[in-house]
């Protein structure tokens, strides 16, 4: 195949730059011998141009027929791949049934002011059509207990858990 294009190419050099007819002060000439050495040196860099093509691509063969010889038959991956889906379900099945972690074992951070009660309480009070910074006085008189503004909009939103739902 290598060869067929090379010889094609050869070809159409010839064909296409052989007839060459060159104007010179605008009389119609005969190629010179000149314009032969030319196209001869022409042709020779195509030849030089297309044996190194055909050299690189037949080292590329070479390398791709190593890198064949060197992999695993069809079964064999197949039965390779079967044996890692098995352990990545058992590992998978093992990671199921662990115990979730707690959240926050060691209990730090801010402790969490409203319970259940309180939380019940703030959304009774948000029903009645009450503001925030409303309900977190209110809650503050009744209760004696320091609840902001930002808490009972957390709660009213939906993104607060009480410690006791934990």
């Amino acid at each position: 195949m290598y060869f067929q294009k090379f010889h094609a190419t050869i070809v159409s050099l010839i064909i296409l730059r052989l007839p060459i007819i060159i104007l010179r002060q605008r009389k119609i000439q005969m190629p010179t011998e000149e314009d032969y050495k030319r196209l001869i040196r022409q042709l020779q860099e195509e030849m030089q141009r297309l044996d190194d093509e055909i050299y690189n691509r037949d080292e590329k063969l070479k390398e791709k027929n190593e890198l064949l010889k060197q992999s695993i038959p069809r079964t064999e991956h197949k039965k390779r791949m079967a044996e890692l889906r098995e352990e990545y379900e058992r590992k998978l099945s093992e990671v199921k049934t662990h115990p979730p972690r707690v959240h926050n074992e060691r209990g730090a951070g801010r402790k969490r002011i409203a319970t259940k009660e309180i939380v019940a309480r703030v959304l009774a009070l948000s029903g009645q059509g009450l503001s925030q910074a409303k309900i977190a006085a209110k809650l503050s008189d009744e209760l004696n207990i320091k609840i902001k503004r930002t808490t009972v909009g957390e709660i009213v939103r939906g993104n607060y858990t009480p410690p006791d739902a934990e």
